[in-house]
């Protein structure tokens, strides 16, 4: 199993894409949580864990909770390399190039919850 964190900076690099860990720390509850300060300024209770993909699509490395995400195993780490609209071809058009650099990596659509987060 690889680290999470070494592995992001190591696609990162190979990739030059810009790597955001989006101010996410650890969770015991959660498994990831921005800090009580960005919760507070979002009107949620700390801690809180917003998904990728609510309003900050792109090309950028984060890692992410794949619990956030709906038809993802619960409870793991997961790298995300770009994130954007369903029928986005330019996401598509970067899978060739990415999996240069990490052979396993796939496209997977997900649904983003859009609503309140308690």
């Amino acid at each position: 199993m690889r680290c999470p964190k070494k592995f992001t900076k190591h696609a990162s690099k190979n990739l030059k894409f810009k790597l955001d860990f989006r101010g996410l720390n650890s969770d015991k509850t959660l498994g990831l949580t921005s800090n009580k300060t960005a919760c507070e300024e979002e009107g949620f209770d700390y801690p809180c864990y917003v998904p990728r993909g609510r309003w900050n699509n792109g090309v950028y490395i984060s890692i992410e909770y794949s619990s956030g995400y709906e038809g993802f195993k619960s409870d793991y780490y997961v790298v995300i390399a770009a994130s954007g609209e369903k029928n986005d071809q330019s996401l598509k058009e970067k899978l060739p190039f990415i999996k240069k650099i990490v052979p396993d990596a796939y496209l997977k659509n997900s649904k983003v919850y859009m609503g309140c987060i308690h």
